[in-house]
């Protein structure tokens, strides 16, 4: 995995162009749909980041709430555990809930616990839909059941290739729509005349 994104981050534009020579459309439309579905990738990405960093700060902050040393630590990784499927920002927060109850501390694990769920985990099943929605331009429940579908066919690939086939979906009725503005015949200019 690592291996092929190294080469479509450094030949990336190279391959784009020969998909593009390759398809069997008119260059300009391809050229376009290219865009749109380049355009709507990064806002994808950016999208994905938006929630790391904002489960990052949630677990910064309960962290400082609970006077748990390491808080910066444990914000950033995760964020990056944000980015594994299905497990998740579970990697971290649940392992320092059953650090801090077999420290003695049973009542401050399973407080931490509860809140690091809601505000860490659980809160990524409404925030993700909606960051993605807005960034992407599609409605938040249509990109959480691109996220839930994709997990369910495709597993753990699911949560990217979900949202990214219906990114590519509406990328190619958009272009279908400016296609069909461009050949839409222009109607008769004809002047009435008054009696």
């Amino acid at each position: 995995m690592v291996f092929t994104l190294y080469f479509l981050l450094v030949d990336g534009k190279h391959l784009a162009g020969l998909v593009v020579s390759a398809i069997p459309i008119e260059r300009t439309y391809t050229t376009m749909f290219m865009e749109k579905f380049s355009e709507s990738g990064r806002q994808l990405i950016l999208g994905y980041f938006l929630v790391s960093i904002y489960q990052a700060l949630a677990m910064f902050i309960l962290c400082l709430i609970f006077k748990l040393e390491g808080a910066l630590v444990l914000a950033v990784l995760t964020a990056i555990a944000s980015f594994i499927p299905m497990v998740g920002t579970s990697l971290v927060w649940v392992p320092t809930s059953l650090i801090l109850g077999l420290s003695g501390s049973v009542g401050r694990a399973v407080a931490f616990f509860l809140l690091a769920a809601f505000f860490v985990a659980f809160s990524d099943n409404f925030i993700r839909p909606m960051v993605l929605g807005e960034k992407l331009k599609i409605h938040p429940l249509l990109i959480f059941f691109a996220i839930v579908g994709g997990l369910r066919i495709f597993g753990i690939n699911g949560l990217l290739l979900g949202p990214l086939i219906v990114v590519i979906f509406f990328a190619a009725a958009g272009l279908y729509e400016q296609i069909d503005d461009i050949q839409a015949p222009e109607p008769d200019k004809k002047e009435t005349s008054s009696p």
